[in-house]
């Protein structure tokens, strides 16, 4: 019994939850002017890093299940950062896209390295502009701060003496 407790223990933690930290989501079909088969759709990142040569491929199949095309291709966005999406649009060239009853979409990617975005301050300057308006602008608001509350006082004694 013993023997078996140390097999299954580290068996356990071999085997992780899996759980998908690159999605593509919003994915549909539609058919230009010029009767030609895109499918556009975005590729989430929710991992913590990252990710670089993007590729996906789309499987055009007919009603019967047979394989009508399939597409390779590159997102045009060279990193997608944590939290972030691209959006992909696959056009099939084939004039063939009345017969396309479903497709499958499968990906493929690369975890890049994190790029460091540091700004280098090479120089800076101190200066004061003058404050020739700040004595006016305060004398202004100080009169008409006193102002307004003298004349809700006014008003508060004129309603208490005929009250």
């Amino acid at each position: 019994m013993n023997k078996i407790i140390f097999f299954v223990i580290p068996l356990v933690f071999l085997f992780h939850n899996a759980y998908a930290d690159v999605l593509i989501e919003n994915d549909q079909q539609y058919i230009d002017d010029d009767q030609l088969l895109h499918i556009v759709g975005e590729i989430t990142n929710y991992s913590d890093k990252p990710i670089s040569q993007i590729e996906i491929s789309a499987t055009a199949l007919s009603n019967d299940n047979h394989e009508i095309e399939t597409i390779h291709t590159n997102i045009p966005s060279h990193t997608i950062m944590p939290g972030m999406k691209a959006g992909f649009d696959i056009l099939f060239p084939k004039n063939d896209s009345k017969l396309v009853n479903y497709y499958e979409l499968d990906f493929n990617y690369k975890i890049a390295t994190g790029k460091n975005q540091v700004i280098e301050i090479t120089s800076s300057e101190i200066s004061r502009d003058s404050c020739f308006f700040f004595p006016f602008f305060l004398l202004f608001f100080l009169l008409f701060f006193l102002g307004f509350s003298s004349s809700l006082l006014s008003e508060e004694t004129s309603s208490d003496s005929t009250g």
